[in-house]
Order: structure tokens, then sequence, then C-alpha cells
């Protein structure tokens, strides 16, 4: 008896319900058609001018988007050395101006510098290197050494682009300061004597070097890996009191690595959490040193010889 005394109730209630939305829907009719009636004539603007404006709109910015977009100018000097031997004196570029740029990203950073076997002066000094970024730089001839040495402890020369490229012929880099490769650079088939510090960011490589690592460790100075860089095909010396670092998801991968007495080369950093998996990837590693694995870095497949 309680259950259909409750749906009659519910039928009642539907149907009262029901009249008053019906009488609701019925006075707000009325007041939308009187309040039609009554409105001004021009209250809003025609739709068809609203409708020309967005096309005029979308033409415009179609337009704007078909254009191109003004690229930053390059300056892709060619060192001819006529002057000293002084990177950074623009008279002895082809362009009248040192290629690179001062800020990372910035105009000059995607520059190339080539380098052939018609310069007057082949042995280079970089004098005073403040976070100079350039693309690369580009061998077609002739044996060069390029030293690198800092005025101020913060001063570094970056790679931004291809990095270093041989053609032909052959470069020394000799690093009293601090080189980065950064993004996807190598260091290609340079010959490279490390007294300070080098370090490979992003995914660069240091291709088929040969680095002869003389750096002090006790001055934080190194050769060193992060983020998912690799060791390549280099061939890497760490002499005693030096220190190679492979951190972050840095690879050895299928370098040669001698470490001599006194000197340290370590996978992995800090804790598992923050190290990250640095492995010794295929490398060839002749020990006589301290080798180190710590938090997640590991052996990989390398051959290790102690």
């Amino acid at each position: 008896m309680r259950q259909a005394a409750g749906q009659g109730a519910d039928e009642r209630s539907g149907q009262a319900a029901g009249q008053a939305a019906g009488e609701s829907q019925e006075r707000q009719s009325q007041t939308r058609q009187s309040q039609q009636h009554h409105a001004p004539q021009h209250a809003r603007p025609p739709r068809w001018r609203g409708g020309l404006v967005s096309l005029a709109v979308a033409a415009v910015v179609a337009v704007a988007l078909a254009l191109p977009f003004p690229a930053l100018a390059q300056n892709n000097a060619t060192w001819e050395g006529t002057i000293d031997n002084d990177y950074y004196n623009g008279g002895n570029w082809s362009t009248g101006t040192t290629p690179g740029g001062d800020t990372e990203g910035g105009p000059g950073s995607d520059d190339i510098a080539t380098f052939n076997d018609s310069a007057a002066q082949r042995n280079i000094n970089i004098t005073g290197v403040d976070n100079r970024y350039i693309g690369g730089w580009t061998i077609h001839g002739g044996n060069y050494e390029i030293t690198v040495v800092p005025t101020t402890a913060t001063s570094s020369l970056e790679f931004e682009g291809a990095g270093i490229t041989v053609r032909s012929g052959s470069v020394k880099l000799i690093n009293n300061g601090a080189t980065r490769f950064n993004k996807r650079s190598t260091a290609g088939d340079a010959t490279i004597t490390n007294n300070d510090s080098i370090r490979f960011y992003d995914q660069s490589s240091a291709g088929n070097a040969k680095i002869t690592n003389n750096a002090d460790r006790f001055l934080n100075d190194e050769v060193s890996f992060f983020n998912q860089s690799t060791a390549g095909n280099a061939t890497i010396t760490n002499n005693t009191g030096s220190q190679v670092l492979f951190v972050g998801d840095s690879s050895a991968e299928n370098a040669s690595i001698s470490n001599a007495v006194g000197g340290i080369v370590r996978f992995g950093s800090g804790t598992a959490l923050t190290s990250g998996r640095a492995t010794a990837g295929n490398a060839k590693i002749t020990n006589n040193g301290l080798l180190l694995f710590r938090a997640l870095g590991s052996g990989g497949q390398a051959r290790i010889t102690n």
C-alpha cells in the first residue's frame, strides 16, 4: 500500500511540475516576443558586416603566414691569416669579421669557419674567449694547430652545429680553457690535448678524435660526458692526476680508453635518482688507475683490462 500511494503522489507531483514548466515556458516566449517587437532596428550591426571583417582578417593572416620568415644571416668565413694568428682579428677572415656569436642560439651561433691550405698562418690563438658560440670548423687542407687561451674563468668555446669536420689536412686543438660540444656536434677527427675542461652535452660525440687528457682533477678539470652524449670511436688517454667522467645517460660507446696510474675513469655519480644510467657501452678500457661505477653506472659490454 505504501508503494502504491507513493506512485500516486509521484504522478500528481509530476503533472503539477509539468504544468508549471509549461506555464513558465509560455511566459518566457511572450517576454522574448515583446522584447523583439520593441527592440530598436539597429541594436547590433548586421551579421554580413562581421562576416566581411572576419574574411578580411583571415586573408591578412593567410598572406602573412605565406611570407617567408627572415633568416638569421650567416657569416660563413674562411680563415686567411694575412695579418697575424689572432682568431678574433676580423682582418684575418675572408668576410672581414670573425665567425660566431656571443649567445646560444643567437646570431652567428650556426656559422661555419673554413680553414684551407692557402692560409698564411696555421698556428692560431683563440684568446679572450667569452662564451663564443659557433656551428663548426671545417678543415679543407693544411695542418692547423688551434690553441684556446681563456682570459676569464667563465670563458668557453661552444660548438652548436656540426662541430669539427676534417675533409683533408688535420687540426690539433690545444685546450687551455673550457671547450663545449653541444646538441649533435662532434669532435670529428681532431687531435685534442686537454689541459683544462672539455665537456660533451646533449647528443654530441667525441667522434673519431684522439684525446689526451692532462687536466688536473684536483682543480675539477676533466673530460666529461653528460646527457646522452657519447665518446663515439674516440681514443682517449687519461694521464696521471686526470679524470674522465660519464654521467647522466652518456656512454663510452666504442671508444678506446687508457687510464694511467693515478687517473680516474668514472661512470655514474651521485645517487641512483639523479645520476642516470651512464655506461661503458662497448668500449675497450685499459685500466692502471681507478675505474669507478657509481649508482646506476654500468660496465655495459665493455672489454676491461686491469
